[in-house]
């Protein structure tokens, strides 16, 4: 049963495989992670749960259940809605089957691993029921976007905040929910050193709806303007401080997924005394919204060249699955034998860029057989070096046998260069050929020359 984890970024990246396909995206085929559609008990028609509150609540433990099975039935009174995992970078396209939910106590949703019912995190369970009670009052359309949803929260149950612990008065409050209302998910990069150790000068801010849900709340961290860039940044509590790492850009990255703001949420910050300072050299920040963020985790092109120098791109085959690495029709073997010897090919695999840092891709390096020592149909890939997409690697393997598709390719591409090899050799010949003929035909042109010459002077005495 897939599980629905979101965590504050993808810190280490998705190792890349030789065999697989063109592309393998990350979070159900782009930036944006899963979220719920709720459906059923009475409601007046579905609703999305926008994605960006599920981002926000599943950050605070990392993932959407307590229990992922074993607790009871509900009562058979219970109202019981029905919850979609669904993928909203593919027009919100269910992940799977629908399972029933109950609003509790406690709240309960169909197992995700064996037999009973699972209960979700408190965060997520005060998500679901917010939703549901505020589409049931006909406060939500189908798909609302984040800041109407807060809106119709903040009329529904009411709405308080606190900054660094410390109550606000309500027209605090009010700013509050509108402007972050309007931030935008986004994945945020800096260059620079000791990112990770400085003073960020985070103030910690916490939403509430209402008295009684649960967790009901949004618990966001800020960093001003100047502590890491010119503007300034909202990122869930749990994740704030966490960042990935690229130790081999000069000077390293780090990044993070973040919610950027408005200068107006900036300005009212630094309004109530809250401005950051700069912490020391930044070389480059850059801020990527979620929505047009590149995040597919997979394989661009493959650069191949052989023993004379000759040097071809070819792009990975289309893949849909990861076949069996074996050796034949038959799988009698599942490893290349060596030796591996005869004519071979070097090989570059290079990662598809992604952000927020799409110059930190590093090509892989390999060796490619057409056979191994027992005469395989299918040709071997000896991996020396691992590709790398941000600070993520797949290492280096022990030696495997090509998929199908791709050692087709690679195949045909031998076979090119073998022809394109015949072609130069053909080329040299004709050129060495073609002069020596031509002078034996000037020679053979002088010396009847000469001899006709000779021939009139012997007849003109």
């Amino acid at each position: 049963m897939m599980r629905l984890f979101v965590v504050l970024f993808v810190l280490i990246a998705v190792g890349i495989s030789l065999t697989g396909g063109r592309s393998v995206s990350a979070k159900g085929g782009g930036p944006w992670p899963q979220t719920f559609r709720i459906s059923g008990g009475g409601l007046p028609h579905p609703v999305l749960v926008v994605p960006t509150d599920t981002l926000l609540a599943t950050a605070v433990s990392g993932a959407w259940y307590d229990e992922p099975a074993g607790l009871p039935e509900p009562p058979s009174e219970s109202t019981r809605f029905q919850i979609e995992i669904v993928d909203p970078n593919h027009d919100a396209e269910p992940i799977e089957p629908p399972k029933p939910y109950v609003i509790g106590p406690p709240a309960r949703i169909g197992a995700q691993d064996g037999p009973g019912w699972g209960q979700p995190t408190a965060a997520i369970a005060a998500l679901l029921n917010r939703y549901i009670l505020l589409d049931a009052a006909g406060r939500l359309s189908e798909r609302p976007t984040f800041a109407q949803v807060m809106q119709a929260s903040a009329k529904a149950f009411g709405a308080s905040a606190t900054i660094n612990g410390n109550p606000t008065d309500v027209a605090i409050a009010d700013h509050l929910l509108t402007q972050i209302g309007d931030m935008t998910p986004a994945l945020f990069g800096v260059q620079g050193t000791l990112i990770g150790s400085r003073n960020l000068h985070q103030v910690q801010i916490d939403l509430m709806f209402g008295d009684g849900f649960a967790g009901d709340r949004l618990e966001m961290a800020y960093i001003p303007p100047e502590s890491i860039a010119p503007y300034g940044l909202l990122m869930a509590r749990s994740g704030a401080g966490s960042w990935g790492y690229i130790q081999w850009l000069d000077p390293p990255g780090y990044f993070a997924r973040v919610y950027a703001v408005t200068p107006e949420f900036d300005a009212m910050m630094a309004g109530l005394g809250f401005v950051g300072r700069p912490e020391g050299d930044i070389v480059s920040d850059r801020l990527v919204p979620l929505d047009r963020a590149r995040q597919t985790f997979g394989i661009e092109r493959y650069e191949l060249s052989n023993a004379t120098g000759q040097h071809a791109v070819v792009v990975p085959p289309e893949e849909p699955d990861i076949p069996p690495r074996c050796s034949d029709d038959a799988c009698t073997r599942w490893l290349p034998q060596p030796p591996f010897t005869g004519t071979s090919m070097d090989g570059e695999v290079w990662p598809l860029p992604v952000d927020p840092f799409p110059e930190a891709v590093r090509p892989g390096l390999f060796v490619y057989y057409p056979h191994d020592a027992l005469g395989s149909d299918r040709g071997v890939i000896v991996l020396s070096q691992g590709s790398a997409q941000l600070n993520g690697s797949n290492g280096r393997e022990d030696p495997y046998f090509a998929s199908p598709a791709l050692d087709a390719v690679f195949k045909q591409q031998m076979a090119r260069f073998a022809d394109r090899s015949s072609d130069h050799r053909l080329a040299k010949t004709l050129g060495a050929g073609i002069p020596a003929v031509l002078a034996g035909v000037l020679a053979l042109a002088y010396v009847a020359w000469s001899t006709e010459r000779r021939r009139r002077r012997t007849l003109a005495g």
